[in-house]
């Protein structure tokens, strides 16, 4: 369909492209043709390709730049190349600590790799920071489940819930508290057999 938003989308990006290759240097115009280039990428993944090259040029130009490390790691996180996401976010966090976003979406990487204690530090810093944070409370309960740790994984998904901005995420979480429910009554039933 001609015209809908992907159209718009490539647009924007070559727009934004010919800007920021008019100025080579110019680090403000190379951030927005990766910030365009990864939000488009939702209708065209090769998009991230795109985006990286932008991020990767501001980063020559200043490897330092916290909107460039930023993207850089969220392109890396949306294409699951896990360590290199986790590289930028940790780079960017070396500059600026107290960002819960990031934290929240480094303890994410962490949990991708199977890394649940690194995960549940960077959820506990970034729930420190921000509180009412769903994202990190939720997945601070998950990476509780992976560690088969319920007491923990229900008090953080109750947290979350108490958080959620909507009935689908109370309702992923009331079947993940059910899950607890239903393990702890089978670890019951396997100790009563065993007596």
């Amino acid at each position: 369909m001609a015209g809908g938003p992907a159209h718009a989308a490539s647009t924007l990006i070559a727009k934004a492209e010919k800007q920021a290759k008019a100025s080579p240097n110019d680090i403000a115009a190379w951030n927005r043709l990766g910030d365009v280039a990864f939000r488009s990428a939702v209708f065209d993944p090769a998009n991230y390709d795109h985006a990286r090259e932008a991020f990767t040029h501001v980063l020559e130009l200043d490897p330092d730049n916290l909107d460039a490390l930023r993207g850089l790691g969220n392109v890396c996180f949306d294409q699951r190349q896990l360590d290199k996401a986790i590289a930028a976010y940790q780079h960017y966090l070396r500059l600026k600590p107290k960002d819960a976003q990031v934290l929240t979406d480094l303890g994410t990487m962490y949990m991708a790799q199977q890394n649940s204690h690194e995960a549940i530090a960077r959820y506990s810093a970034a729930l420190a920071l921000a509180p009412r944070s769903f994202p990190a409370q939720f997945n601070l309960g998950v990476a509780y489940l992976m560690l088969n740790d319920n007491p923990n994984a229900r008090e953080a998904l109750s947290r979350a819930r108490s958080l959620a901005p909507g009935d689908a995420a109370r309702t992923r979480i009331d079947m993940l508290l059910a899950r607890i429910d239903s393990n702890e009554m089978a670890k019951g039933t396997a100790a009563g057999r065993s007596r």
